[in-house]
């Protein structure tokens, strides 16, 4: 009993020194298990966005045209700290409000073009990433319209071509599906750098709109989903 007391001491010591261990030791391997689940799956993905564009501004633009269809194909590099370079392609189609305009016009603006992008992807944990970018490129859009008459015959053909630069801030939110693949909530804003003229599209006046207002650069937002492949 005297020899048990005698080494109380020391065991107790012992046994407080082993729990810090354990708690350190665990601590160690949470962290480390924190860190891999909050990097990036894979240096290199395939991205695919596809969603419905709403047009901001350049007025005629705004009443004359509806968004249908805005696709962004890219490939990405993850750096080891949460940045990404990518490169891609882009192709928007807008369709002519025919309820918009007084002349029995119908047809679409086609623009696509080529990006470059650089963006920041951080894992809040193993299923769930924010990822904020910029692309900018170039674009070429290309107008196809015809006019009919009152028996809907076509009595006229239009084609018109430009080209502009391309800026596009972008948010994705991301969640993982499994080891290889995610989906994500896209969230864009597109400035397409032309002045859209109505004449563009073959109308021959300028209803009420704005003459001065042309030149102000073509914009929209892009609402939708995208697909991202981690490349293992």
């Amino acid at each position: 009993m005297v020899l048990c007391l005698k080494f109380f001491p020391y065991i107790y010591a012992m046994r407080k020194g082993l729990t810090i261990l354990m708690i350190l030791y665990a601590s160690c391997v949470f962290g480390q298990e924190t860190q891999k689940m909050q990097e990036p799956a894979s240096e290199f993905t395939f991205n695919v966005d596809i969603g419905l564009p709403v047009s901001t501004a350049n007025e005629p633009y705004r009443e004359i045209m509806d968004g249908l269809l805005g696709v962004s194909v890219s490939g990405q590099y993850h750096f080891d700290f949460p940045f990404y370079i990518g490169v891609g392609g882009r192709y928007s189609l807008f369709t002519v409000n025919e309820f918009a305009i007084t002349e029995p016009i119908n047809g679409a603006i086609h623009s696509y073009g080529g990006f470059l992008e650089i963006g920041y992807n951080k894992f809040i944990n193993e299923y769930f990433a924010i990822d904020f970018g910029i692309k900018t490129g170039y674009l070429q859009h290309y107008s196809k319209t015809k006019k009919t008459n009152g028996a809907l015959e076509v009595v006229a053909n239009y084609a018109n071509k430009t080209s502009s630069l391309l800026i596009s801030p972008e948010l994705h939110l991301i969640l993982k599906a499994d080891e290889n693949d995610a989906y994500s909530f896209v969230l864009g804003y597109n400035i397409y750098g032309y002045g859209f003229n109505p004449s563009f599209i073959g109308l021959s006046t300028n209803s009420d709109w704005d003459i001065s207002k042309y030149h102000h650069p073509t914009q929209f937002l892009l609402i939708g989903f995208g697909y991202v492949h981690y490349f293992k």
